[in-house]
């Protein structure tokens, strides 16, 4: 609990912490122990004044122990108390918990009424029906899905902020991708136009564009010379023999 860890770190030595009861300080016999112990070593006492317990003396540890243990079997006693009193209204059928909030099919066409019609809030609505209008939003939603069936639902969770975020992030990452896409196109015609500036590449294309085309069996042979930066070809080989 942060509160008793805070008074545990403010504690010093020669200090006395006092509570109103031993319930107060812990839910068990080990635990109060425990605590009063952890006390002793940092040079601290301890005082309940329900009790009468003052830890400065031996009679008052002994106290302390005997009413540790009738705290706790106090406790003990309620909850057994507590699981006895669920188990037989169980048995007798009785519905635990909070009641079930039931609207008429007339009391949510009034709210849907008041909303539209008399600008109502759900607040002020919902005070009318002495529920939360939390409760009275969830039931009309209910309602309304009832009517309209599982595309209302579609339709709903479509148009929710969650998805038009998610749409707009894709069409964010879809513009970039093109942006990629139109860089990269850029740089490859930067590319063949630095490729095709000089006199010989530009030579070198005219010649291949008007050299002979290859036919099935024809094959070329590797470049022969080099000369000023052309690539002369040999003559192609004669098709094999049919």
């Amino acid at each position: 609990r942060p509160g008793l860890e805070n008074v545990l770190r403010a504690l010093k030595p020669g200090d006395t912490l006092v509570v109103w009861r031993l319930d107060r300080l812990g839910r068990s016999l080990t635990d109060l122990v425990k605590f009063v112990e952890e006390l002793g070593r940092k040079g601290c006492e301890f005082r309940s004044l329900n009790e009468s317990i003052d830890t400065r003396t031996s009679g008052g540890r002994l106290i302390f122990h005997i009413m540790a243990a009738f705290a706790e079997f106090e406790r003990n006693l309620i909850s057994e108390r507590t699981r006895a009193g669920l188990v037989a209204a169980r048995q007798r059928g009785s519905r635990l918990g909070r009641p079930r909030i039931v609207l008429t099919e007339a009391e949510i066409n009034e709210a849907r009424r008041a909303i539209k019609e008399k600008q109502q809030t759900l607040d002020e609505i919902a005070a009318g029906y002495q529920i939360s209008s939390t409760t009275l939003r969830r039931r009309l939603e209910t309602a309304l899905t009832r009517e309209r069936g599982k595309d209302h639902i579609l339709a709903k969770h479509a148009n929710s902020p969650r998805m038009a975020k998610s749409r707009a992030e894709n069409e964010k990452d879809g513009c970039r991708d093109l942006e990629m896409s139109k860089g990269a196109m850029a740089d490859t015609q930067q590319s063949f136009d630095l490729c095709t500036s000089s006199e010989d590449s530009r030579q070198l294309l005219a010649d291949a564009r008007k050299g002979p085309r290859l036919c099935p069996g024809d094959r070329w042979n590797r470049p022969a010379k080099l000369d000023t930066g052309r690539t002369e070809r040999t003559k192609p080989c004669a098709p094999p023999p049919c």
